[in-house]
């Protein structure tokens, strides 16, 4: 009398749909922050002291991050620093200034991803991250995907909101 288990079938996985997620770019060593203030003496810029304390300072710490410049809108900034910040964070992965770093990060991350997986692919672009993924990522993905996948998705794989479908080929 006993009763055959039935075979428990993973529809999302046979159902070829490709998961493309935002999160996975997400830089390894999370966001590291570099304040202005420690080179700003007395609120002022100063060639000299700026060079010798980013001599003084171990810039170790942002070699291969992604790393903010903060602090900027306190101050005048000569335009000199940023490209003197440029050289003495050289070994960093990426550098920005205030709160765009990461939306300038993922723009740069997702202009060099080579798509050709996700062609005339049906393909979900994954939500719900657990990083925060700046809007600006998901529209920019979003339109790089539209050119080359078959069905756009956005969401989780079990509850998800159709974003596009391309037309049949041949008409």
């Amino acid at each position: 009398k006993g009763t055959m288990a039935e075979e428990i079938i993973n529809r999302i996985a046979q159902s070829n749909l490709m998961v493309f997620d935002l999160e996975e770019l997400w830089p390894a060593g999370g966001l590291h922050v570099f304040a202005l203030s420690p080179l700003a003496t007395d609120g002022l810029f100063r060639e000299k002291a700026v060079r010798q304390s980013l001599d003084d300072m171990d810039l170790s710490a942002y070699a291969g991050q992604v790393v903010c410049i903060e602090g900027a809108q306190d101050y005048i900034v000569p335009q000199w620093l940023w490209p003197m910040l440029s050289h003495a964070l050289a070994h960093a992965k990426f550098i920005g200034e205030g709160a765009d770093v990461m939306s300038q990060y993922y723009t740069h991350a997702l202009q060099a991803m080579e798509l050709s997986p996700y062609q005339d692919k049906k393909v979900l672009l994954k939500g719900c991250a657990s990083v925060a993924v700046p809007p600006s990522a998901y529209l920019q993905a979003a339109a790089q995907l539209e050119g080359v996948a078959s069905k756009l998705m956005y969401g989780e794989a079990c509850s998800n909101v159709p974003i596009f479908k391309a037309p049949a080929k041949g008409k």
